[in-house]
């Protein structure tokens, strides 16, 4: 139970530069999810093709990070390990996910003469084991970011994961 506690407390340091509260890198990549206890629940669902997917608002993982209220974590799991980490923010018009990975992975060229605010496209960063791809976008419906965080120990997994998936949309 304590050693649990420390994982989470651990995890919960989540974007620990000087203007985060928490670490937006994830370092227990091959964690079960059983390891993963929070409250107050959060939900979870398995797809068909052998996923398991564990989703909280990122206000109840970093409670003094208000910045990205708002923001759902996804938390993915293949074969009982975890392999990538995702963040999703809708409708939020102020790139703040953006800023989390510029000051976390390092900054990178956006379009000439583009407000932060209205870029579109997205960018990857390799660090260490980890690949970390942010995207921007927007349409009719309005915008969206995501940061995802991907195992690069795990990327066979991932794959096939998503070979399995295609399949099973058919």
């Amino acid at each position: 139970m304590i050693k649990n506690i420390l994982k989470i407390f651990l995890f919960f340091l989540f974007f620990t530069t000087s203007s985060f509260a928490c670490d937006i890198r994830f370092r227990n990549f091959g964690a079960s999810p059983e390891n993963f206890k929070v409250s107050p629940q959060p939900l979870t669902y398995s797809d068909p093709a052998g996923g398991y997917h564990v989703m909280i608002p990122l206000q109840s993982l970093c409670p003094s990070y208000k910045k990205l209220f708002g923001t759902l974590v996804t938390f993915f799991y293949l074969n009982n390990e975890l392999v990538q980490i995702r963040f999703e923010r809708h409708n939020f018009n102020d790139r703040a996910l953006m800023d989390a990975a510029i000051d976390k992975y390092g900054n990178f060229k956006r379009t000439l003469g583009s407000d932060k605010e209205k870029w579109i496209g997205n960018y990857s960063w390799r660090y260490n084991k980890e690949l970390t791809t942010y995207l921007a976008s927007s349409n009719n419906s309005g915008t969206f970011e995501k940061l995802e965080i991907n195992s690069i120990v795990h990327k066979d997994k991932i794959s096939q994961y998503f070979t399995e998936r295609e399949k099973w949309k058919k």
